[in-house]
């Protein structure tokens, strides 16, 4: 079940006296699709549900474990921190600055579906238009998240196949 893997996590995170980040998903993934179908989640509350489902072969996840040294709940405290972004292609806007039109043309070609460091882009002045395109929703950043000072917070992803003879 997909459901025991949250408990798997948590049970993990607990004994090296580390708390799991509410909210995070981890999905399955389809090609030219990475948040597929499938979700797992990292950590069970009340509060977040997510549809209960089996593992089954020849499926790929994106398992994504956010953990924290803190209270488990890190804030974003400057988000011009962010240099990671993922295209949405479910939404469209047209673009009002010349320079935002022109880094979300070259987003589009170079980067359609995964995520891309803001340093992969070849104009230096793509930070103008990475934020007309994030703020109509063109692209999503990954934020760089912050405990108190002297807590931590690490972001784990790493893809599991699941095959016939086990995972990989």
């Amino acid at each position: 079940q997909i459901k025991d893997v949250s408990d798997a996590i948590q049970k993990v995170a607990a004994a090296y006296d580390c708390k799991i980040v509410e909210g995070v998903l981890s999905h399955q993934m389809k090609q030219f699709v990475i948040d597929g179908n499938k979700d797992v989640l990292s950590l069970s509350n009340p509060d977040t549900r997510v549809d209960e489902a089996e593992f089954e072969e020849n499926e790929v996840y994106a398992i994504d474990i956010v953990t924290s040294t803190g209270d488990g709940k890190p804030k974003l405290l400057d988000e011009k921190q962010t240099t990671i972004y993922k295209r949405a292609v479910d939404k469209s806007y047209h673009l009002k600055m010349k320079a935002s039109r022109f880094i979300f043309s070259e987003i589009s070609q170079k980067f359609p579906i995964m995520p891309f460091s803001a340093r992969a882009l070849e104009d230096k002045r793509a930070r103008l238009g990475l934020v007309e395109c994030v703020n109509h929703e063109l692209l999503q950043p990954y934020p760089v998240l912050h405990e108190k000072p002297g807590d931590f917070v690490a972001h784990i992803k790493f893809t599991v196949l699941l095959m016939p003879n086990g995972s990989d």
